[in-house]
């Protein structure tokens, strides 16, 4: 079995040279994930697209799932087709480029010019807590309270390497369903996402769409999409400090060419490293054997690299054309708010270079050590005009 540790530190640094080693070894079973570990791009589209196979619902294993814990993250078809189009429909009556740019607009605003700030809580976290909430249409939570209980409930998602991590994100997660209640007892702003689900369920035929499994939803909706766009931010901005040249490549773009680099950074260095399914037969992948009620792991990110289906893996091309990456994953299962992040992100991007603005690193950045969601812990900057000389 290959060495595989997903939180050494080494690893957390830079997972790439790990996962370049992994796709040349056959798939391998991993004791501490109770998963077989698959790296390839061929492997992990076959596996993430034949739900009929791999289930993401544990329930068609024979496992008890808690009715607050099913959401549309983890029912398959032909029951998650309902649950997708309310979802896609609420997604799809915002103006979500409109919203993300008014965010962003604030957000870099209140940002003071050539001071060292920490972009990670000055402009990650908050931008991505406003888009959330004004999508939807609800009170925003407290900042900090709400970066912690998130926080927990990411960390939980490396539970079963970190057993404590688990425990703590069942308290957390409690917390995020007892925040959603209150706002459906408030209601959501009609004209928003979670108005819009509230009338379109009320409209349907009862029976139709059970109201827990929409609620779950609406939480794994939130927390999914603030979680995932925060690192992506994080991983983005790192990224744009680390190779000065980009941000003026990045500057003079159309949208349509800042929403294709834009995406490239999330084939190159996204922030899902992995997803799982569980075999519902015995199936062989790539010459494994997976047996019914077997786990297996996607690792996503090294998929993202893979040769055999990117042309130069570990170039970044801002102009790549042929990028069907999994960064926000594959099949029925993948991220139902993936074109609201990139959205959000191609605003966020273009309103943090706009006027000739400068994002320079002002410290030595911090990688979070967790290993599905690859973030930033801390990542200090500044931003300057163009024309202002860099303070050593």
């Amino acid at each position: 079995m290959p060495v595989f540790d997903p939180l050494d530190q080494s690893h957390i640094a830079d997972p790439y040279r790990t996962y370049r080693v992994l796709r040349q070894q056959p798939p391998f079973f991993h004791p501490g994930m109770n998963s077989w570990v698959f790296s390839r791009y061929a492997d992990c589209e076959f596996i993430l697209r034949t739900f009929s196979i791999f289930a993401r619902d544990w329930r068609r294993v024979g496992q008890q799932v808690p009715p607050d814990r099913i959401s549309i993250q983890n029912v398959d078809p032909p029951e998650h087709a309902g649950l997708h189009r309310l979802f896609m429909g609420s997604i799809r009556s915002q103006n979500v480029d409109e919203l993300a740019r008014k965010a962003a607009e604030d957000i870099v605003a209140g940002i003071p010019p050539t001071i060292p700030s920490e972009a990670m809580g000055a402009l990650a976290v908050p931008f991505a807590l406003r888009l959330m909430t004004d999508f939807l249409g609800v009170r925003a939570p407290g900042l900090s309270e709400f970066a912690a209980v998130s926080e927990a409930v990411m960390r939980a998602m490396d539970g079963g390497l970190r057993p404590a991590a688990a425990e703590a994100g069942i308290v957390a997660r409690r917390e995020l369903t007892e925040l959603v209640d209150g706002w459906y007892r408030e209601g959501g702003d009609p004209s928003r996402a979670l108005g819009y689900i509230q009338r379109t369920l009320a409209e349907m035929a009862p029976g139709k769409l059970d109201p827990q499994f929409v609620r779950n939803t609406a939480r794994v909706m939130f927390q999914g999409g603030y979680s995932t766009l925060v690192a992506a931010i994080g991983n983005f901005v790192h990224l744009i400090t680390s190779r000065g040249e980009l941000q003026e490549q990045l500057r003079t773009m159309p949208r349509a060419a800042l929403l294709r680099a834009v995406d490239e950074t999330l084939r190159y260095d996204g922030p899902v490293q992995g997803t799982t399914r569980v075999a519902t037969r015995s199936v062989t992948v790539n010459g494994q054997v997976v047996a019914p009620g077997e786990n297996a792991l996607c690792l996503i990110a090294a998929a993202n690299r893979d040769g055999d289906r990117f042309e130069h893996p570990d170039d970044l091309m801002l102009d790549r054309t042929e990028n069907r990456h999994m960064a926000f994953g594959w099949g029925p299962h993948a991220c139902i708010a993936s074109g609201l992040a990139r959205s959000a992100l191609t605003e966020l991007a273009a309103v943090l270079l706009a006027d000739g603005r400068r994002v320079v690193a002002a410290g030595q950045p911090v990688r979070r050590d967790t290993a599905t969601l690859r973030a930033m812990d801390r990542l200090p900057v500044r931003l300057l005009p163009v024309r202002t000389e860099v303070l050593r």
